[in-house]
């Protein structure tokens, strides 16, 4: 025990130049706990078995538990069974912590106010599913790795129960539709976007080709059981293919296609009633000259 050395006060054991410092206790001459410190691994070092494996370490850099160790805060048997929180170094290939509820409870991992709860995550045994909750649950995962937000029993990978927003879509109401990666976009119309720009040809052709059906769909549950009405995919791809896609499992139809076929379809039928129209006052100012012809010829007989 020193007054000062080096300006520093207290107690050590000196184990000379190639001893073990050792506190701790022992039994009937075998160390049962102590701290050591180990000159080979230059670590600082608890024991509370007989073996050379050290439950806890503290080297100049780091702190570490061995392998098969763990350190449990709520709990007096720290192991893959026990409750409370553990942290492990590695356990079945595993790194990391825990909180194990025990057969019946529910592992909690939140913030609290008073005592109460506010804000937590936590594995819900009733419904089996992984939810964060602040004021009710509002994200829950379901083991087969559908994300319900705002709901609790997601159907879908992505379900929500409300209006979603995408800053992407600012600036007012319009048509959506997907890229080539299957990302949500605001259907682009951009002329800059675009290149071999040409006229829609034989549009009224195209038009009356199309074949309008009603219909319902065989799976009610996922398309509701309302009678329908549009085209058939596999038929509209022989006369417009630009407007069917094939994604997926099945085929669909762009619909906003359409507008533009329908269009130009509607400036032909128009152009050929226009000139319908021409002909139609050809012929008639024909009739009336040829009428005041004969008028003409009959008054000069008379």
């Amino acid at each position: 025990m020193k007054s000062s050395a080096n300006t520093y006060y207290g107690s050590y054991v000196d184990a000379g130049a190639t001893g073990i410092p050792f506190y701790g206790y022992a039994l009937n001459g075998v160390a049962i706990a102590y701290t050591t410190y180990n000159g080979t691994t230059n670590q600082f070092e608890y024991h509370h078995t007989t073996d050379a494996t050290p439950d806890f370490a503290v080297g100049n850099t780091q702190a570490s538990f061995p392998i098969q160790s763990f350190l449990g805060i709520g709990t007096s048997t720290p192991t893959n069974s026990s409750t409370g929180l553990t942290l492990k170094k590695n356990t079945s290939g595993y790194f990391g912590s825990y909180i194990d509820a025990g057969a019946t409870g529910r592992p909690f991992y939140g913030y609290a106010l008073d005592g109460f709860p506010k804000a937590w995550t936590e594995l819900n045994s009733s419904n089996n599913t992984w939810e964060v909750n602040y004021n009710g649950a509002q994200i829950a995962v379901t083991s087969g790795g559908n994300v319900g937000i705002g709901l609790t029993n997601p159907a879908q990978k992505l379900d929500v129960a409300g209006t979603i927003h995408a800053s992407n879509l600012n600036g007012g109401a319009t048509s959506l539709s997907t890229d080539a990666a299957g990302n949500i976009i605001r259907t682009p119309s951009d002329a800059r976007l675009k290149d071999n720009i040409a006229t829609i040809d034989d549009a009224l052709d195209k038009v009356l080709q199309m074949h309008g059906v009603t219909y319902n769909f065989i799976d009610a549950k996922r398309f509701g059981s309302s009678r329908q009405m549009g085209f058939l995919a596999q038929d509209l791809e022989q006369v417009v293919p630009e407007a069917v896609s094939s994604g997926g499992e099945y085929k669909s139809v762009n619909y906003q296609v359409l507008v533009a076929l329908l269009a130009e379809a509607v400036k032909e039928q128009q152009k050929q009633i226009a000139e319908q129209k021409h002909q139609n006052e050809n012929l008639k100012e024909t009739l009336e000259l040829l009428t005041k012809k004969i008028d003409d010829k009959i008054s000069s007989k008379n």
